[in-house]
């Protein structure tokens, strides 16, 4: 074979493979965007796939939603009982650049409530970059009656003596429990998530469930503060 044919067959592969390889993603997430659809019809909620503006706008001034670049909701699941509006959605931004760059994707849960009176905090799980961060002067709050808390997690907030008194020993237990997830929340507003995880559909319920018990123990802390 001519090397001209050679290197156009070559060509022509790379663009039919990675044209596959986007058709394949483009129909993957078709298919989770009807199931998630279906499941926001089986719990009777609203079903926004490009996401809801109002709920971006609320949430807009957390630590998660002003991360990197190319942010965007999408499959937003929402309902309002009790004073108590949720949602949960896929949520997606971008950090870096060309050969570095690294879109992070999650499933959040949101819940904005009257019932909440919150110190603004944030709750993530702690890495190695965090702990030499510390020498110096990057905030850590740390329970000395809860070391595995105190290892696993990085949590931060302006008003440390709220905090402490909301984070009782009910609360760190239950964290202490659990492994990579992420909480922030201010005033009537509060997010649970696992940074980089997206909730398969079929285990949606369980993640909700998740996001709910975290939200009943918060309030619960907040209104015996």
């Amino acid at each position: 074979m001519e090397p001209a044919l050679i290197v156009g067959a070559s060509i022509f592969g790379g663009i039919a493979l990675v044209g596959g390889i986007l058709f394949a993603a483009y129909k993957f997430e078709q298919a989770r965007t009807e199931k998630l659809k279906a499941i926001a019809d089986e719990l009777g909620l609203e079903f926004f796939p490009k996401g809801d503006d109002s709920v971006k706008n609320s949430l807009g001034h957390l630590q998660l939603f002003n991360r990197g670049h190319g942010r965007r909701m999408q499959n937003m699941l929402s309902g309002q009982s009790d004073e108590i509006e949720m949602a949960i959605f896929g949520y997606r931004y971008t950090t870096g650049g060309g050969k570095n760059q690294q879109t992070h994707q999650q499933t959040v849960i949101s819940f904005q409530t009257p019932a909440l009176s919150l110190p603004a905090f944030e709750l993530r799980p702690e890495h190695m970059f965090h702990k030499i961060g510390k020498v110096f002067g990057y905030q850590d709050i740390n329970f000395n009656s809860h070391p595995v808390f105190s290892k696993r997690y990085l949590l931060r907030g302006s008003d440390e003596e709220a905090i402490r008194k909301l984070f009782t020993a009910d609360v760190l237990a239950f964290f202490e429990s659990q492994q990579g997830i992420s909480v922030e929340a201010d005033r009537d507003r509060l997010i649970y998530y696992r940074s980089g995880k997206r909730s398969k559909p079929e285990l949606l319920r369980g993640f909700m469930e998740e996001g709910f018990r975290v939200y009943g123990l918060l309030q619960h802390g907040s209104s015996g503060a």
